[in-house]
């Protein structure tokens, strides 16, 4: 019996320092991927945020009627770029850059799909203020524009896990910016 019992007892002790350095181990492993995956998450919450926010820089340039925006077209008429100088060149920049980073961070082809949406609607609004005899944007522009940025902001919120939300508490609506239009024409007359 005491033969077993020395046996034992070291084995046992073993077995438990085993056993606390294995439950250590898994315990660390598991702490690590968390962290891992909040860091992941958090980088694509900045990718997505930087994505919205160079759009509505972007945008928020174009609503400046002082702003010189022109366009060029294709030789066959089919391709229409917004043509832009300084901080409408760099603007226009950083939204190219924002969605490269935006496409190669997510993995959510919502997300993709709506950001491409919401891009294609930036340039539409860019086009149609270049476009624009008096250099306001049309109310058609916001009309596209907001529910893309709307769209986009849902899809990459659900991609995080987050409750959608209505992005138009923050953004221009159309008879805000009608008013703008009128205040400058004001301003242009007198």
């Amino acid at each position: 019996m005491n033969a077993f019992v020395a046996v034992m007892g070291p084995l046992v002790a073993l077995i438990g320092v085993w056993l606390g350095s294995w439950l250590t181990l898994r315990n660390e492993r598991q702490t690590a991927q968390a962290e891992q995956r909040h860091r992941e998450r958090e980088e694509l919450r900045r990718a997505y945020s930087r994505y919205l926010t160079a759009c509505r820089q972007f945008v928020d340039y174009l609503k400046q009627p002082a702003n010189p925006v022109d366009v060029v077209r294709s030789p066959d008429g089919q391709l229409i770029v917004p043509i832009l100088s300084g901080d409408g060149a760099a603007l226009r920049q950083a939204v190219e850059a924002a969605s490269a980073d935006l496409l190669m961070a997510t993995s959510s082809l919502d997300v993709a799909e709506q950001a491409r949406e919401l891009r294609v609607a930036v340039l539409r609004f860019a086009i149609d203020r270049a476009n624009s005899p008096d250099g306001i944007v049309p109310d058609s522009s916001f009309r596209i524009f907001q529910p893309s940025e709307q769209a986009f902001l849902n899809a990459a919120r659900g991609d995080l896990g987050m409750a959608a939300i209505d992005v138009a508490l923050w953004s221009t609506p159309p008879e805000l910016a009608r008013q703008q239009r009128e205040e400058h024409a004001r301003g242009r007359d007198s």
